[in-house]
């Protein structure tokens, strides 16, 4: 099993600085093994993690039924694993990133829009809590900054 010493770390993009959601795929054609960071606007800190390459239809957009699809949050320090059976991740004209049948959504120019929660999400494994330990309550939430990364073994 490779250790944390093992891999390195690419940085593909942060909202702060890139800012423009409209070409978010651009940062993350062909990359595998992703970790998007969140922020949201009530201090809440998760993220997302996706295993296979992300490989754009001809309409720019990605939508995966990877079985390889966790969110944890820096807030409990848990695991939350995908187990739905189709639609782990999308990143889509309309909508930045959404997970599930749109259970987690974050709209395009997230900064304005924010995202939607209907908690717990139906495609991931929340049993072991009670409460929304992503964004504090249901419905919509703002973003305080996104931040993706890219890990790669070291041979």
């Amino acid at each position: 099993m490779p250790k944390y010493e093992d891999f390195y770390t690419i940085f593909l993009y942060q909202g702060i600085v890139d800012n423009d959601s409209n070409y978010f795929m651009d940062y993350i054609y062909y990359i595998n093994k992703i970790i998007i960071l969140v922020q949201t606007g009530e201090g809440r800190k998760f993220g997302i993690y996706h295993k296979e390459k992300i490989i754009p239809n001809h309409n720019n957009e990605f939508k995966s039924n990877c079985k390889n699809v966790i969110i944890f949050s820096f807030d409990t320090n848990k695991i939350y694993k995908f187990k739905g059976k189709n639609n782990s991740i999308s990143f889509t004209k309309d909508k930045f990133l959404s997970l599930g049948d749109d259970e987690f959504i974050i709209y395009n120019e997230y900064f304005t829009n924010g995202g939607y929660i209907d908690f717990p999400l139906k495609s991931f494994d929340f049993s072991t809590v009670n409460e929304n330990v992503l964004t504090n309550g249901n419905g919509k939430f703002s973003i305080r900054n996104i931040e993706v990364y890219s890990f790669y073994e070291i041979p």
